[in-house]
């Protein structure tokens, strides 16, 4: 009996040390895995449970004015990155009145950390508040008599409202047109992202993230109640260092009936929301890769893209970001159904299911997990907010951005600008630059 017990208390002791032994290395900082590239998670380091691979934020804004004098009357909102006359760069505006607040969401590089808005109340003056982007909601009162930053201009009278849409002229972005009202960006007016893809899904790559690269814009038009009435986008094909014959597309949150007059792309049938295709096969794009440095060097392939959207949603509710954008092999022995999303980005109606779980993909509907990898849950696509000078061929993007292991393995806390061209970012031996 004595030994019995002894031996439970033995087996009791060695349990805990494995149990708190196990906990401590949860806590440690997470090593390197080898850079054989195909095999592995291509030399990112492990990271952390749940890492999202977001280089933005989004944030959903709520903007509520005390101070109407009519009912009727709208007030402007603007959101900007800084104030605008220290370069603030504009992201969205709207209209609110007494009855409803101005609500938008939009992506946001994760490298701001605060955005500028403005009240611009017509005839009278523009108030001013800055906040700190410490929720994903944010919820904001203008009351004019004490907005932090102040009072700082007037609205030129008389307020003319030459469309009737309530929105004087001094501020509607079209004042000729009542069925819009205002420009809302992502990333910004006159920048763009980059979307870097690899293209051997379910199969891991080469990590090089330069299989499909393309710069992105849009414009977002609302009319002066906030609902989407048109999407203007400019795409941009940089580089196709893939070997399969790769399409591309991208998925809006809008149902396929409500796009119209669409031009630059197609409307893709078989699908539930509007996906709109802007080639089937990226090597009738580009002849060449533009990944190596040693081969001739094709032009960028720009797209302009636009449709207008009927019984439109909410700002709110459709957002601005990069929306769904995914590549699919074309190559024969592949086809349409082999979809690459960005990391837990749903698949679209014609992507082919039975292929989530197979070979090195760790995509389960039953859990809402998709296009991660049972390595530590890589991705094969990665959307930066910013123009991005992507690696060479063969060049791991951790080896051609140094600060891009210490942004995973921090769970994106340290170094959320890796992609930045700063002092100590870049190895420019690994990265191509178009001549």
């Amino acid at each position: 009996m004595l030994l019995s017990f002894i031996t439970m208390r033995l087996l009791k002791i060695i349990l805990a040390v494995i149990v708190i032994g196990f906990a401590i290395s949860c806590l440690k900082e997470p090593k390197l895995m080898p850079k054989d590239g195909t095999t592995n998670n291509g030399g990112y380091g492990v990271p952390p449970i749940n890492f999202g691979w977001e280089n933005s934020k989004t944030v959903k804004l709520n903007v509520g004015i005390t101070t109407f004098k009519t009912n009727t009357e709208k007030h402007v909102i603007a959101v900007y990155t800084q104030n605008p006359k220290f370069e603030g760069k504009l992201i969205t505006c709207g209209t609110a009145s007494a009855t409803n607040n101005f609500e938008t969401q939009f992506s946001l590089a994760n490298i701001y950390d605060k955005v500028f808005i403005q009240e611009i109340v017509p005839g009278v003056g523009i108030y001013n508040q800055e906040v700190a982007l410490n929720n994903s909601m944010i919820t904001v009162k203008f009351n004019n008599a004490n907005a932090s930053l102040g009072k700082t201009g007037n609205i030129i009278p008389p307020q003319i409202d030459t469309d009737k849409d309530l929105v004087p002229d001094s501020v509607d972005q079209y004042p000729y047109d009542s069925t819009k009202a205002y420009n809302n960006y992502y990333p910004f007016e006159n920048s763009k992202a980059t979307l870097a893809f690899e293209d051997l899904w379910p199969s891991l790559g080469d990590y090089d993230m330069n299989d499909v690269v393309i710069g992105y814009k849009y414009n977002i038009v609302t009319n002066a109640s906030n609902r989407v009435v048109q999407v203007l986008a400019n795409y941009t094909l940089l580089a196709t260092g893939g070997s399969f014959k790769n399409g591309f597309g991208v998925e809006f949150p809008i149902s396929r009936s409500q796009v119209n007059e669409l031009s630059g792309a197609g409307l893709e049938s078989g699908q539930s929301k509007a996906v709109i295709i802007l080639f089937n096969n990226m090597r009738n794009e580009m002849e060449t890769y533009n990944t190596v440095t040693t081969q001739a060097i094709s032009d960028s392939i720009n797209y302009n893209v636009s449709f207008n959207v009927t019984n439109g949603p909410l700002l709110a509710d459709f957002g601005l970001s990069a929306y769904n954008p995914f590549i699919w092999n074309n190559t024969n022995g592949f086809g349409r159904g082999y979809e690459v999303h960005l990391p837990n980005n749903l698949p679209t109606n014609l992507a082919n299911v039975n292929l989530f779980g197979t070979h090195l993909d760790n995509s389960s509907l039953t859990f809402g997990r998709y296009y991660v990898s049972k390595t530590n849950e890589m991705p094969w696509a990665l959307n930066i907010p910013a123009p991005f000078n992507y690696p060479k061929e063969k060049s791991k993007i951790n080896e051609a951005y140094l600060k891009f292991n210490d942004w995973v393995q921090s769970c994106g806390v340290q170094s959320n600008d890796w992609y930045l061209n700063k002092s100590g970012y870049r190895n420019n031996d690994k990265i191509f630059i178009k001549p």
